[in-house]
């Protein structure tokens, strides 16, 4: 059927595929994976769609302050010193019997025990004589009073004994000593910064990047710009944001000479574009876009409501980047089809190399995507509901995992969630319902060449879970994801993939489509939008 479709300012003629339906067009129009259709004038098929909804984004709630409790430092009171009982003196003749050592005074409970007590002093023997009847014991010493009770400080020394003679008992040790205090305790948890922003950030996904000095620069779109905001290590806003011209953002990454980003603009654009570190731009390239669309090979990029959704992804590898994003094509059956390519950048934006071979056309429909890099080598990964195969696909060939629910019409039950680059290969989370009575959460393990060793299911929920994340956290892993209403956080293990302690909720928000990023001290951030204002988010945990 002949429709057309306007994209943001442009029209074009289209014989809409069976993917259209999901854009709210009137017919199908697909066979397998972009088979012939009857030609007719060029048609779009149905833009990637989301393989789940991101849900509505939450408020802005604050999280606890991170500030730190110490435990005060005060000394525990020195124990009193027992009562010097004098015993009597030894009469002349028998031996008189020493006092027993008296006894030491009670250990304090809480800071450091006192010292020992001394015993009191045995009576001397006697020379001849009968027997002297040793003087009357002095009365049981008590112990001075002790200290008062001490917060955690030292415990008071404990008491010495009387002196001999009958026995006495000792003095009684100084007062026992407070409980340990808290020193210096941890507060875990999340903390959020607000971060008033120039625009309505958040209407295509917000990208979040550490610096190496711990700063993070977060991209995102407002009213026809891209603004890149930056914040210390202490989330504090440093200076006024930068901005160029642009519809959406897909694509981000920080280095310490500046940042690059995919962006893209009217009518149908994508470029990359890199700024120095005092936000002037440096490379303003033109990747794709500016044919007309009518002509069988031309290819294009749409800022559609679909590929706004799902966006992009840029990776600096030292010596260039990565990029990889959807893209349109008009093929030989007149069909506009949707598919994702995969391209290496010089420091320019030129053409490039790099350890896995880029493509030009790659999964179809492409759904969603991530990228990233292990040393030397580029880890890319898709969502197809269609061509290869309805499949999570490594480098649009090995299958991640099969999700069958993939209707070569633009949907599928599957979703991507976090990729993190660890030693020997990578880890994937996310979405799936295949074989569960449920949408649930996994998390998979690939070596360097894309192969799976090890998958893990997180979650057996009586409701479908969506908006997975994965970061490396702590030496391990964290995931996220969202039931219901309910956001749960997961710390994992790095070689196993299995959960480590009990998870965490909270009640600060995150998106599907927005990544979550790693601190330099291990801890993991993200970002989301809340009205005109940027909620910078960052968890950590006590060690």
């Amino acid at each position: 059927m002949l429709g057309r479709a306007r994209f943001g300012g442009f029209s074009a003629v289209l014989l809409v595929g069976a993917c259209s339906q999901v854009l709210g067009y009137d017919e199908v129009d697909f066979k397998g994976s972009g088979g012939a259709a009857s030609g007719g004038a060029g048609a779009t098929d149905a833009s990637a769609g989301s393989g789940g909804s991101g849900g509505s984004l939450g408020g802005a709630p604050s999280g606890g302050a991170a500030g730190t409790s110490l435990g005060g430092a005060p000394s525990g009171g020195a124990a009193g010193a027992g009562g010097a009982a004098s015993g009597g003196a030894a009469g002349a003749g028998g031996a008189a019997s020493g006092g027993t050592a008296g006894a030491g005074g009670t250990l304090p409970t809480g800071g450091s025990g006192g010292t020992t007590a001394t015993g009191g002093s045995g009576g001397t023997t006697s020379t001849g004589g009968t027997t002297a009847t040793g003087g009357s014991g002095g009365t049981t010493s008590t112990g001075g009073s002790g200290g008062t009770t001490s917060t955690g400080g030292s415990g008071g020394t404990t008491a010495t004994g009387g002196s001999g003679g009958t026995t006495s008992t000792g003095g009684t040790g100084g007062a026992t000593g407070g409980s340990g205090g808290t020193g210096g305790s941890c507060t875990g948890g999340v903390v959020e910064k607000t971060i008033t922003a120039s625009g309505s950030p958040g209407g295509s996904p917000i990208y979040g990047a550490v610096m190496p000095s711990g700063d993070t620069a977060i991209a995102w779109m407002s009213g026809g710009n891209i603004y890149v905001t930056r914040v210390n290590a202490a989330g504090t806003r440093l200076g006024t944001d930068y901005s160029v011209p642009g519809l959406h953002v897909h694509g981000f990454t920080a280095t310490t000479d500046g940042y690059a980003m995919l962006v893209a603009r009217s009518p149908d654009h994508l470029y990359f574009v890199k700024l120095n570190t005092s936000g002037a731009v440096v490379v303003d390239k033109d990747l794709i876009g500016g044919c007309n669309q009518a002509t069988i090979g031309c290819e294009w990029y749409s800022y559609s409501s679909t590929f706004a959704a799902e966006g992009g992804r840029l990776h600096f590898k030292g010596s260039g980047y990565t990029a990889y994003f959807p893209i349109y094509r008009r093929w030989p059956d007149n069909i506009a089809h949707t598919g994702d390519t995969l391209r290496h950048l010089d420091l320019s934006g030129n053409a490039g190399t790099g350890s896995v071979a880029g493509w030009g056309w790659g999964c179809s429909h492409s759904l969603d995507l991530r990228l990233a890099q292990n040393g030397t080598t580029v880890g890319p990964v898709c969502l197809s509901d269609c061509y290869a195969s309805k499949s999570i696909l490594w480098a649009d060939s090995k299958v991640i995992s099969s999700e069958p629910s993939g209707n070569c019409a633009g949907t599928s039950g599957a979703a991507l969630g976090g990729f993190v680059s660890v030693s020997g290969g990578y880890w994937l989370s996310y979405v799936s319902p295949e074989g569960r009575p449920n949408k649930d959460i996994a998390v998979a393990k690939l070596n360097t060449a894309g192969n799976v060793s090890t998958k893990v299911w997180l979650t057996s929920n009586s409701v479908d879970d969506d908006s997975a994340h994965l970061v490396a956290f702590k030496g391990g892993l964290l995931a996220a994801w969202r039931t219901g209403t309910t956001r749960t956080l997961q710390e994992l293990d790095i070689t196993t993939g299995n959960p480590v302690g009990a998870p965490v909720t909270t009640t600060s928000a995150f998106r599907a489509k927005d990544d979550f990023f790693a601190y330099p001290n291990g801890d993991a951030g993200w970002v989301y939008a809340s009205g005109a204002n940027l909620i910078l988010a960052r968890y950590s945990k006590c060690p």
